[in-house]
């Protein structure tokens, strides 16, 4: 019995342990189980967290501003205006998770259910009802209309569907002019390098020119130098005028009234006793031996007025007087003070012609590239190219032109600056002693100067190293001194230049208009500065044209060009102009062809701040409407004045006549001719320039490229200049151009992408912002309603959500982690996040 008793309860024990075994697999099982639950779970959020940003992005984005897209097609995030329905926004999309709530209902429905009795709230099982949600936006930084891309392609969208109507409306004078610019490519390419070599050489012979003057003063330094003042140069001329300063002086001590005066200082009060007592004689009383002498002292100091002390001391300061002229100023040579001062403008000159001169290598080596042209006409490549020769010529290097003379030059006269600075003081240094001496001499003290000179030796040693350089010295003298004049072609030159001057007086004043200006306080527009023509010489004028005649500007890059064109049409319709509903004729508002922009908006003040002078902006970029319509003027004038210095050589009968003049100055000095030559050109460039544009603000259309005789205007003028022009022209028929499709032609040939997208953006933000604070015609903005640096086209959206375990118990999480209690609170506080980017 005992025995059976063991065996049953060994039995017993076994099946124990078989229960125990399975609650120990159950436990991994059911967390694991519970992980793939919560794991599932997760992935529901997460999908649900996906379309909710997508959905709530797009609802972001349905807030635009309705002005900007009214006025101009353009979508962009009303932030500001858009805050309590982004607001709604944000508290209704999370409903999406939990929809047994009333935050499904919009508060402005809320509010009229509640009114109805019909206020009813939702109820359904949705696993993830418990989620905790975060819903947040943020603008995409590059999606801002200011970015160059992002207008671009809006315009490019807007524009794609209209602007063959545009280009239909226009005729095909835009299309015909681009032809004609596209055609002229050759010649426009070598004009183009012509401006750029003839400012560089002109910009050299100019520092040249400079640099001879420095020097010519300086050469008054000279030890050989004579000047009217006498002696052997400056520098001599001190030791000489000091050492005859302390000579003149001691000769009035030593002279008999200065004798007198210190007799009589001396005993002044005897002697004025002893007259005294001469004046009190009685008769028959005689003066004393000594007081006799002393009367008699008394009676030579008043017979010579030499003698008194005002006298002695005026003509000793006018002796220390005329030694302190001659340091402060020798006529209009060189000085002490002024040494340094020639000698820093002459290194001025030398580190300016080294940057001259290097590019004036690159000017000559384009110049010579475009020549090989093969399509140049004959007539210009043969005339330039004589003038690159000859340039080539007179600057080679290694000649005495090149910049090492003149830098050696230079660094012999810094080498004397330390002697002139020791030289001055000591100079000064006598003129103090005069004064010390003057008084001295005056209260009785025998004070003759016996003092040291500055010695001269140093100024030899420099004057031998400077006499090397009087090559360079006699050619620069022989180039611009008298010997390198010619007088003829000078005059002529000069008169020639009066002509071109007065042809441009016109366009020296700026344009004045009624147009508004953008305020200081508005961070739009640059302020004015440097539009105004009266201080810029025509190859300046020709720099504000950048690539006018370059077609490659339509092949290189053909979307991004189509994408200018667009933008160039958009703002030619959408934006106004000094002639936008003007009758060319009457020169007056023409209300019956009153102007829509391609929204259907008339353009007027209400709407178009900058009325009259929109399209002017565009082109000048400056806070005054006055400056921007000044800006386009110089641009008109500036693409006239490079077609028609082009002219001046396909002309035929206009270049022979200047190269006929020019060439026959040319045989007396290569300078003298090509200035000569190239007076004329300019001369007629501006002659028929100052023309076009009285044309063209008349109403008329003017020719782009002229190429015949008969196509010139200014052909009156232009005889007075050039007798040589012997035929008289006719009447042209070539294709002429007006101001509006001159505006369109230029802002695409003139105006750099970044500046038309940018300056686009400014008119749009100041008309949107003119709009929706009620400007008005006359009023002022204050502020910008719409920042294009503020206006978004995309943003991201996102979405996070968070749930504890359902499943999986926290006691089994400690147990798996190992009772890490931090590590499952970071698990439990793990959020997911979901980002979508939309746009329009």
């Amino acid at each position: 019995m005992r025995h059976y008793n063991k065996k049953k309860k060994h039995r017993m024990d076994s099946r124990g342990s078989i229960t125990v075994l399975v609650v120990l697999i159950l436990i991994p099982t059911i967390v694991f189980e519970g992980f793939l639950v919560d794991l599932a779970r997760l992935k529901l959020y997460g999908n649900q967290a996906v379309m909710t940003a997508d959905n709530y992005g797009e609802a972001v984005l349905s807030v635009y501003n309705n002005v900007l897209k009214d006025l101009y097609g353009l979508y962009a995030i009303s932030e500001d205006k858009g805050k309590d329905a982004l607001s709604s926004l944000k508290e209704y999309m999370p409903s999406s998770f939990n929809p047994n709530e009333s935050a499904i209902s919009w508060d402005h429905v809320q509010g009229v259910q509640k009114m109805a009795g019909t206020l009813t709230t939702y109820s359904g099982f949705m696993p993830y009802s418990g989620a905790e949600i975060a819903l947040s936006y943020t603008p995409v930084e590059s999606s801002r209309l200011s970015d160059m891309d992002v207008i671009a392609t809006q315009l490019g969208d807007f524009m794609k569907f209209r602007v063959i109507q545009t280009l239909t409306d226009d005729g095909t004078e835009l299309l015909d002019a681009w032809d004609a610019v596209t055609n002229s490519k050759s010649d426009s390419n070598v004009v183009d390098m012509k401006e750029q070599f003839d400012e560089s050489v002109k910009a050299i012979l100019e520092t040249c020119k400079d640099f001879y003057t420095n020097v010519k003063m300086l050469n008054s330094y000279n030890r050989d130098h004579v000047s009217e003042k006498g002696g052997n140069g400056y520098i001599r001329n001190v030791i000489t005028r000091a050492k005859e300063a302390h000579d003149e002086l001691e000769t009035i001590y030593k002279s008999e009234s200065f004798a007198l005066y210190m007799a009589y200082k001396q005993e002044k009060d005897s002697i004025d006793a002893a007259v005294a007592a001469r004046n009190n004689l009685k008769e028959g009383e005689t003066l004393s031996e000594y007081d006799q002498k002393l009367v008699e002292i008394y009676d030579r100091y008043i017979a010579d007025p030499n003698a008194r002390e005002d006298a002695l001391r005026q003509k000793m300061e006018d002796v220390a007087y005329e030694y302190e002229s001659f340091l402060n100023g020798w006529g209009d040579t060189v000085c002490f003070y002024n040494y340094d001062d020639f000698t820093k403008m002459a290194r001025n000159c030398v580190d300016t012609l080294e940057t001259q001169y290097v590019t004036l290598q690159a000017c000559i080596e384009k110049m010579e590239e475009a020549l090989d042209d093969p399509d140049i006409t004959p007539s210009m490549k043969d005339g330039i190219q004589k003038n690159v020769d000859a340039i080539k010529n007179l600057f080679k290097t290694g000649d005495e032109y090149s910049v090492d003379h003149y830098d050696f030059l230079v660094r012999v006269l810094e080498s004397q600056m330390p002697f002139n600075n020791e030289a001055c003081k000591n100079a000064e240094n006598h003129l103090d002693t005069m004064k010390v001496q003057i008084s001295n001499y005056l209260n009785g003290q025998t004070a003759v100067y016996d003092g040291d000179y500055f010695d001269p030796n140093q100024y030899d040693d420099f004057y031998e190293n400077y006499i090397q350089c009087k090559k360079l010295y006699d050619n620069l003298d022989a180039l611009f001194g008298e010997a390198g004049t010619n007088e003829d072609g000078e005059t002529r030159s000069e008169e020639v230049d009066g002509v071109a001057e007065d042809a441009g007086d016109q366009f020296k004043n700026d344009e004045t208009s009624s147009a508004r200006d953008i305020p200081e306080s508005i961070n739009i527009g640059t302020n004015s500065g440097g539009v105004s023509l009266e201080d810029t010489s025509f190859y300046r004028l020709i720099d504000t044209a950048v690539s006018i005649f370059d077609a490659d500007n339509l092949s290189d890059g053909f979307n991004e060009t189509l994408t200018k064109v667009y933008t160039v049409l958009y703002d030619l319709d959408m934006f106004s102009s000094r002639v936008t509903n003007i009758d060319p004729e009457t020169g007056k508002t023409s209300e019956e062809s009153a102007a829509e922009s391609l929204t259907g908006y008339l353009l007027c003040k209400d709407i178009n701040y900058l009325y009259g002078a929109e399209i002017e902006y565009l082109f000048g970029g400056y806070k005054s409407s006055d400056d921007n319509l000044t800006e386009t003027r110089n641009k008109i004038i500036a693409f006239r004045a490079i077609t028609n210095f082009a002219s001046s050589y396909s002309i035929s009968e206009i270049n022979t006549a200047i190269t006929t003049a020019a060439n026959a100055v040319m045989l007396v000095n290569v300078f003298a001719g090509i200035a000569l030559e190239a007076s004329l050109r300019i001369a007629f460039a501006m002659l028929e320039t100052a023309s076009d544009w009285d044309l063209l603000m008349g109403g008329k259309g003017i020719i782009l490229l002229k190429t015949s005789l008969d196509d010139i205007s200014a052909y009156d003028q232009l005889k007075k200049i050039l007798p040589e022009l012997k035929e008289t022209p006719g009447e042209s028929s070539a294709f002429r151009m007006d101001y509006e499709t001159y505006l369109t032609i230029m802002l695409l040939a003139m105006t750099t992408d970044e500046q038309i997208f940018e300056r686009t953006g400014d008119l749009i933000s100041l008309n949107v912002s003119t709009v929706e604070q009620n400007i008005g015609a006359d009023g002022t903005l204050s502020s910008l309603s719409l920042d294009m640096d503020k206006a978004y086209t995309a943003v991201d959206a996102s979405c996070s959500v968070k749930l504890d375990f359902a499943v999986l118990p926290e006691g089994m999480a400690n147990v798996l982690l190992g009772g890490n209690t931090s590590t499952l609170e970071k698990i439990k506080n793990k959020g997911y996040k979901f980002t979508v980017t939309r746009g329009y």
